[in-house]
């Protein structure tokens, strides 16, 4: 349902979705199922072309899963994210999942379409997992561009990117 994944085969925190319908009945069903999956975080990509066919789902999600619990990154429908988005907004809130356990969906319009496949694969990618590793090594302080970037430096070391 919802075309509701793990992000990789071996990942247990953060999932992918497509978005729910645009009532407040099909908002709350999206609810309901997400969190009968254990979801306690969202990251939404939709843009704001994509937001303005809802009555408030931003709002909804905050009232379901708490303020701080919701992440927002417009991306245009087919649009690959940008490395400024991925690194300062998504990137973190992802981390902070990882770090307190607390399983996420990260959803767009259809449910794992160009931004969904590029955000989740990087997530499972090598410099992610440096990241997450660095991450958890100082307790969410770690300088994320900085690890991305000594990740993508060992990559490329490696012949793979």
């Amino acid at each position: 349902m919802y075309k509701f994944a793990a992000a990789c085969p071996t990942e247990s925190i953060v999932f992918g979705a497509s978005r729910p319908g645009y009532t407040d009945v099909q908002i709350q069903t999206w609810i309901s199922f997400m969190k009968s999956q254990g979801i306690q975080r969202v990251c939404c990509l939709l843009d704001e072309d994509q937001l303005v066919r809802y009555p408030d789902l931003l709002g909804c999600y905050r009232q379901a899963f708490g303020t701080e619990n919701i992440c927002w990154a417009a991306i245009a429908d087919f649009e690959i994210c940008d490395r400024i988005t991925f690194q300062h907004t998504i990137l973190p809130f992802l981390l902070t999942s990882d770090q307190c356990q607390q399983r996420t969906v990260v959803h767009c319009s259809g449910g794992l379409d160009e931004r969904d496949r590029s955000l989740l694969h990087g997530w499972c990618s090598d410099e992610v997992y440096l990241s997450k590793q660095r991450f958890r090594q100082f307790d969410g302080q770690a300088e994320i561009g900085g690890v991305l970037d000594m990740g993508m430096r060992i990559k490329k070391n490696r012949g793979v990117a």
